[in-house]
């Protein structure tokens, strides 16, 4: 903590902006602003107008976060910090506040700046294609999830039966538009791709993995270009919630599991190409079955292979080498 930085805690919601500026142990100020051009111009007004570096943690919600996140990411003294919902509630538990407003959130906020020294982790926004790929993959996932829930709808309808009949055909309409809809998708994140060297290099360097085909190649490099650089293949496994978290207690030990604090969206297209990457590279089926035959857990299995995939995308795509099954699925002698 230093006297000579300001602290800013921004809690977000649709329609407005809470913004608490702390100096020192003082709060020093308080108010709501629309969340709108003109009230973003405003946040940052006051932000800057002290001179003096600031620390903004922002607790994201939805996509109303990320104009005002661009906004004070984009100025040169200012420290952005986009933190998890549950890690901003737990500290704000940990602090003994019970009740939970926009003031009280943002208040809570402002001291997590002010506290978080190591862990404070600036926010970097990735390159404008990295960010319109990234949308566009999520927008992907939406389309095939609603693809197959229609599907599934579909199946539960009688044949036979006339009355389900324009039911029937409403359901095959819509699992035609979402057909349209993800090809246009697949073709538009292609065409982006294409446009950049390093990410052509990339997609074409998983492509060469068995098991992944154009869908998850370009799913796979929306979210994980868009990760910060420098992050080892450790801090990858964290942001797709893949970490173990120990909750040893006393005498209390039992096993680990995951922490499941991550990017869902990467979380969904590991878990896909972790199932077809098992079912056609041998080395990794090999290793998935051994780890299954001795741990007699499936879902243990599947998430040791999600994990040493991802370790093995980040040597693909941060130090550009084809991905080598034989060495992020060795199996183990003894």
């Amino acid at each position: 903590m230093s006297d000579d930085c300001m602290y800013a805690g921004i809690d977000v919601s649709k329609d407005s902006l809470e913004l608490v500026i702390r100096s020192s142990n003082q709060v020093s100020y308080l108010k709501s602003f629309a969340n709108t051009k003109a009230g973003i111009r405003k946040v940052v007004s006051l932000i800057t107008k002290p001179g003096l570096p600031c620390r903004v943690v922002v607790e994201p919600t939805s996509r109303y976060h990320v104009q005002v996140t661009l906004a004070l990411a984009a100025l040169p003294d200012c420290q952005v910090m986009l933190v998890n919902p549950l890690r901003a509630r737990k500290f704000q538990e940990a602090n003994g506040k019970r009740a939970k407003t926009d003031a009280i959130d943002a208040r809570s906020l402002s001291k997590m700046a002010q506290k978080l020294e190591e862990d404070f982790i600036p926010y970097t926004p990735p390159a404008d294609n990295i960010r319109e790929l990234q949308l566009l993959g999520r927008r992907l996932a939406n389309c095939v999830l609603q693809r197959a829930r229609a599907k599934c709808r579909l199946k539960s309808y009688p044949v036979k039966d006339k009355v389900s009949n324009p039911c029937i055909a409403s359901l095959k309409r819509e699992i035609k538009f979402y057909k349209k809809e993800i090809a246009r998708l697949l073709a538009k994140m292609q065409r982006i791709v294409d446009a950049d060297a390093e990410l052509r290099e990339c997609y074409d360097l998983l492509l060469g993995i068995r098991g992944i085909a154009r869908q998850s190649a370009l799913q796979l490099l929306a979210e994980l270009m868009a990760l910060p650089a420098g992050m080892g293949p450790r801090q990858w496994v964290a942001c797709a919630g893949l970490d173990p978290k120990p909750q040893q207690s006393g005498q209390h030990d039992p096993p680990m599991r995951i922490s499941k604090m991550g990017n869902r969206y990467l979380k969904q297209v590991l878990f896909m190409a972790a199932m077809t990457t098992t079912h056609w590279d041998p080395q990794i089926k090999a290793y998935y079955d051994n780890l299954n035959n001795r741990k007699n857990s499936k879902r243990l299995a599947q998430v040791v292979v999600m994990r040493r995939l991802l370790h093995g995308f980040w040597h693909v795509i941060d130090r550009k080498q084809p991905f080598d099954a034989s060495k992020c699925f060795a199996i183990p002698t003894s």
